[in-house]
């Protein structure tokens, strides 16, 4: 169980370092792979908990978004911002997490077959965009 919410308690970390000191030195170490590892389309990877599939997770894409707002690189945020947009559907509907630029995809119906369908629509995804587009205006 911890391994699956390890990533999690890692960016909330980041988060709240950003929130309360964002100069501080302890944050900087968060911000840096962040901003040297964001592949071509800007998203967060999925939980280790998928180590056979890493999509693309929406709410974790808006906190590093915010992350960045935090830091002064509004440019790099607002580009999360519309990748989180971009996720939506007809409805306006935010997913927990996309099937995009997967490591192995072989393994999405397995997947599917196993656990479902990602949650659609996600309160938190939702929650995670309002907050991101709030502070990127």
């Amino acid at each position: 169980m911890f391994r699956r919410i390890l990533p999690v308690l890692a960016l909330l970390g980041a988060l709240i370092l950003s929130a309360c000191g964002g100069g501080s030195p302890a944050a900087q170490p968060s911000a840096a792979p962040a901003a040297t590892t964001a592949p071509a389309a800007p998203a967060a990877t999925a939980a280790p908990a998928a180590s056979n599939l890493s999509g693309k997770i929406t709410y974790w894409t808006a906190y590093l978004g915010w992350h960045h707002v935090e830091r002064g690189v509004i440019d790099h945020a607002r580009e999360l911002l519309a990748w989180v947009e971009s996720c939506a559907d007809a409805a306006g509907n935010l997913p927990e997490q996309v099937a995009a630029h997967l490591n192995h995809p072989a393994m999405l119906p397995i997947w599917e077959q196993r656990w479902g369908k990602s949650a659609c629509p996600l309160l938190w995804s939702h929650a995670a965009y309002i907050t991101l587009a709030t502070h990127v205006q």
